[in-house]
């Protein structure tokens, strides 16, 4: 007989990998800055970067959490109906 709760198991499994990638995705660190002789003019600032990235960040976040939430949900309900 299958188990009921399998599908669910692996659904928080996959949320919580959203979730593991979204925060891995934060400590990404940009490029270090080489010094040279003589000063050459600063580096453009990595603003679109820095947007893409946090903006997936955020995203596989919210995905993460919203998988959860709806995870937790389908099984307390199963649970109290069976």
């Amino acid at each position: 007989m299958p188990d009921p709760l399998r599908p669910l198991f692996e659904f928080g499994i996959l949320g919580l990998a959203l979730l593991l990638a979204g925060f891995a995705m934060l400590l990404q660190r940009r490029p270090e800055v080489s010094m040279d002789w003589p000063p050459s003019p600063p580096p453009p600032p990595y603003v679109r970067r820095d947007l893409i990235v946090i903006s997936a960040s955020v995203m596989l976040l919210v995905t993460g959490t919203a998988m959860g939430a709806i995870g937790m949900t389908i099984t307390v309900v199963q649970l109290l109906v069976s």
